[in-house]
């Protein structure tokens, strides 16, 4: 079983498990030095009941001995008592939780690692505790692979001066060297295995939670995208089915409307006439905006610049821009070229534009950047507007939603189906100083086929 989530989640739920097994840690080295505490006095009086026998006088071995447990005894109990002096600050402080764990294994199998490279050689040419330490730290401690990897070799080193500086049996010797080896490498293995099943089981254990509000994010994501998809189906069968022919009779009642104005008329009758033809001029605006949707529509792409494209609009933009008292800042980076159809890109850009100077006051600043980064060529349109609510911006894009009085709902519509034509995502960003609307073109110069369906020219 694993998990299918995103990779950067991964690696946060990954640190997060290792903090909570390094407070085990934490405890489980307290643990082990009450015990070493408890039982360190025992190993002492066997020491002097050693003594009594007259074995400090033959075997040296047995002083280093004594030694050796006195260190482990005073050492022991410092650690227990850090761990209840400083229990809070453990297991809240992370490198100071890790400093006492490693500080206190560190000790122990080096400890280890000399008793049986060094004492018991004098003793009875055994390295029992040396394998016995690195397999109790393997199972009841939980580290990440590469600081136990460290620590096993580090005292393997330590392990192997010793034994090679005191042991003189070459057989003996061999023998030391062939299962201190495999101690190692056996522990070494352990500790991973353990440790990285200790850290899955964590994950699960404690980010299950997380892990469902991810996934509900995600299908929440996925069912508004099909929400979305649907409504722009429904768009684009009625552009094809309803369009054209709504907008002949419009044209037929716009022309004898004004036929009829060239009559005498009253004053009044006149600007009813001028109000009708205003509203039929609208409503013929409405049914070009449902062509300009569908997705299906023929779509001529060329190998173009859109820095010229925008060029060519520029003074429209800036007449736009300077009869609303407001600035235009450009920046036109040099891009490859990219496949585009310089009608729609036009449309898309007034769009954004319009709403960029509608949405600021007098002496605002529209900015129009264009610049490659990577294999994307960026197109920005941003204002200096109050802003755009996180609640409007995930409904920006849907039919007939507007926050204008007089808007239809569509300008963004549009301008999203006209980016999918281009292969090409809409993004939008906002804060209380501004908006900004940026749209991604892939830079696919070797890359026609994403184009089928489309017509391509060069």
């Amino acid at each position: 079983m694993t998990l299918d989530i995103d990779e950067n989640l991964l690696k946060k739920y990954e640190e997060m498990a290792w903090d909570r097994l390094n407070i085990i840690n934490c405890r489980r080295v307290n643990i082990v030095s009450i015990i070493l505490t408890l039982c360190t006095p025992i190993f002492l009086f066997v020491d002097f009941l050693n003594k009594e026998r007259g074995l400090w006088t033959i075997t040296p071995g047995y002083v280093l001995l004594f030694s050796n447990h006195l260190l482990l005894e005073f050492v022991a109990l410092f650690f227990t008592v850090i761990y209840f002096e400083f229990k809070t600050e453990l297991n809240t402080r992370k490198y100071l939780s890790l400093f006492y764990v490693y500080s206190f294994l560190l000790f122990l199998i080096n400890l280890c690692a000399f008793m049986s490279g060094w004492t018991d050689q004098f003793i009875h040419a055994e390295i029992s505790i040396y394998i016995m330490g690195c397999l109790v730290i393997a199972v009841f401690f939980y580290q990440k692979p590469k600081y136990s990897i460290l620590m096993y070799l580090q005292s393997y080193v330590v392990f192997m001066i010793y034994v090679t500086t005191t042991q003189k049996d070459n057989n003996l010797l061999q023998g030391h060297y062939i299962n201190g080896t495999l101690v190692v490498i056996l522990a070494s293995f352990l500790s991973i295995i353990l440790s990285r099943m200790m850290q899955r089981d964590s994950i699960y254990k404690h980010n299950l939670e997380d892990i469902v509000e991810e996934r509900t994010a995600k299908l929440k994501k996925s069912l508004e995208t099909v929400e979305r998809l649907d409504r722009l189906n429904l768009i684009d069968k009625m552009a094809a089915t309803v369009g054209h022919e709504i907008r002949n009779p419009l044209t037929s009642i716009k022309g004898f409307l004004q036929l009829m104005m060239h009559k005498q008329h009253d004053p009044v009758d006149l600007e009813y006439f001028n109000i009708m033809i205003s509203e039929v001029d609208r409503a013929n605006s409405i049914i070009t905006e449902f062509l300009s949707i569908s997705r299906n529509k023929a779509t001529i792409l060329k190998w173009r610049n859109i820095k010229d494209v925008l060029t060519s609009i520029l003074p429209l933009i800036r007449a736009d821009t300077t009869y609303r008292n407001m600035q235009l800042s450009t920046d036109f980076r040099e891009v490859p070229d990219i496949l585009l159809n310089e009608q729609e890109i036009t449309q898309l850009v007034l769009n954004l534009t319009r709403n960029g100077i509608e949405a600021m006051s007098e002496g605002g600043c529209l900015t129009l950047k264009i610049y490659q980064d990577h294999d994307e060529v960026i197109l920005i349109v941003a204002d200096e507007g109050p802003g755009i609510g996180q609640e409007v911006i995930d409904k920006l894009g849907t039919p007939f939603f507007t926050t204008k009085e007089t808007g239809t709902g569509l300008g963004l519509v549009v301008c999203n189906s006209i980016a999918e034509r281009h292969n090409a995502v809409l993004q939008i960003k906002s804060n209380s100083k501004g908006s900004s609307f940026e749209v991604h073109f892939k830079n696919l110069r070797k890359k026609n086929n994403l184009f089928e369906g489309y017509g391509i020219m060069n």
